[in-house]
């Protein structure tokens, strides 16, 4: 049994499907959401050093265009959540996975719901995976929902 539930959204149809299943978890089980939309300022790399890209911010202009846009994509996906379920809001600065991660660890969510693009294993070897990182590093479960190509909202 789920009680509370934290779903990672980014306007994409796959979080969509994933929302639209963690408010079914959460209706049959009285489980709370945890939306969350993790943002990212707009960097230029430069300077290579031992740990790697030195990230500096580029332009403040872009960087607030981009936290307005998650924060619209976040307001639009708590709209479609019933009233009778319990549910918050979140917008966090940070690296996605580690952002979910803490979430988890320091609000006591029992399940993750995402959404996987199906990039494919070489895909994601090369560009990285969220929801591969998560199903490997999570201490909880991960509910992972894929969109069939085709599918419309």
């Amino acid at each position: 049994m789920f009680h509370r539930i934290l779903v990672g959204v980014d306007g994409s149809l796959h979080a969509a499907a994933a929302l639209r299943e963690a408010i079914d978890i959460a209706q049959s089980q009285h489980a709370s959401l945890t939306l969350l939309t993790v943002f990212q300022p707009y960097h230029w790399y430069y300077g290579m050093v031992a740990e790697g890209a030195v990230p500096v911010e580029f332009d403040p202009e872009v960087t607030a265009a981009l936290k307005a846009n998650a924060q619209r994509i976040l307001d639009d996906a708590a709209a479609t959540v019933p009233a009778a379920v319990a549910s918050q809001a979140r917008l966090v600065e940070g690296r996605v996975v580690d952002v979910i991660l803490d979430a988890v660890r320091d609000h006591d969510h029992d399940l993750i719901a995402i959404g996987s693009r199906g990039r494919g294993d070489v895909t994601s070897l090369v560009l990285g995976s969220a929801s591969h990182n998560l199903i490997h590093h999570s201490p909880v479960p991960v509910l992972l929902v894929h969109v069939s190509p085709g599918t419309t909202a």
